[in-house]
């Protein structure tokens, strides 16, 4: 079972990793709105920059012929100067798509180190862009890779959709900012749940000595280096018998203190051997004989002193104690 120290201090921290994970959801569902606006601005400005850019080095209309798609006189189909001339002015990746086939692109297939012509228009694309002649603005899968991507209808003079125009932004920009900045929240709420847990350990630490019972700050305090050459000298079974008597502290008759009660244990543990009386008590730790009196009494009715009687010529005899051996 854990000690109360440590389970406050993993309390704590799992107070604080839980709060911390809350800030980076939180961080996570304000900032991602924010990320996919700003990506579909650029898509649409990349878009719109990259039909600029083929009138103006392909004036003249759209149209097939045998199976090729043209830009005026220009043939398109495997024409990876136009794309990569519009990569290298905008910064995305562009493809050229014949109806639903792609004939030009700057994205190369993985495993064969080529362009990846041949491939179709992603099926989230199809319906909004090819048939009903819209703009997409979204997230598509393009050669395994999930990008923020504009997708607009090529149209020819009769005002058929005959092909795709495909921009694919730069979003790793903003991934790295927006992931970036959770990690950084992540790693500083980590830091914080570490010293948070040490400062409350150590206040836990300083709160449970000061609540300590009796019995166990007055134990520490015996054991201080002023008193290590009387406890060198005090048997093992003279610490047992210290053990009893702190077992009896709840008993104590009313008026008795069980600090006190202790001190003259010590004292008659440092004089073992020899017999002391009232006034030796009451001299050497400063009581009053009627209250040093009643411990050895009550110490008499424990068991834990043998009491004498020296009587003398005259007056009342004088009580002699001793530590049982």
């Amino acid at each position: 079972m854990r000690s109360l120290k440590n389970q406050v201090t993993l309390l704590v921290m799992g107070i604080i990793a839980l709060v911390t994970m809350i800030v980076i959801l939180v961080f996570y569902l304000q900032a991602r709105p924010i990320l996919l606006m700003n990506t579909e601005t650029e898509a649409k400005r990349d878009i719109a920059a990259a039909e600029a850019i083929i009138d103006l080095k392909h004036p003249g209309p759209w149209h097939t012929r045998g199976g090729i798609l043209y830009k005026g006189q220009a043939e398109v189909n495997n024409n990876y100067f136009l794309v990569d001339y519009i990569k290298e002015l905008t910064g995305a990746s562009c493809s050229i798509y014949l109806n639903n086939v792609c004939v030009s692109t700057t994205e190369i297939d993985g495993d064969c180190y080529i362009r990846a012509v041949d491939q179709s228009v992603p099926k989230e694309v199809r319906s909004k862009v090819l048939e009903a002649g819209q703009i997409y603005l979204g997230q598509a899968e393009v050669e395994g890779r999930v990008s923020q991507a504009a997708y607009k209808p090529i149209i020819n003079d009769d005002g058929q959709v005959i092909g795709v125009l495909y921009i694919g932004t730069r979003s790793s920009l903003y991934n790295s900012i927006i992931y970036g900045s959770m990690k950084t929240i992540g790693i500083a709420g980590l830091i914080l749940a570490v010293l948070i847990a040490l400062i409350t350990r150590y206040f836990v630490d300083r709160k449970l000595v000061k609540s300590k019972p009796l019995r166990e700050v007055d134990a520490e305090i015996w054991r201080s280096p002023k008193q290590e050459l009387v406890h060198n000298s005090i048997k093992d079974n003279d610490f047992d018998m210290l053990d009893t008597l702190l077992d009896w502290q709840q008993e104590l008759p009313k008026g008795l203190n069980p600090l006190t009660l202790k001190e003259i244990l010590l004292f008659l543990l440092e004089n073992d051997g020899d017999e002391v009386t009232v006034k030796d008590v009451s001299k050497s730790m400063s009581l009053s004989t009627v209250t040093v009196r009643r411990y050895l009494d009550y110490m008499e009715e424990c068991g834990l002193v043998d009491v004498e009687q020296e009587y003398g010529s005259v007056g009342r005899p004088l009580k002699l104690y001793k530590l049982k051996g």
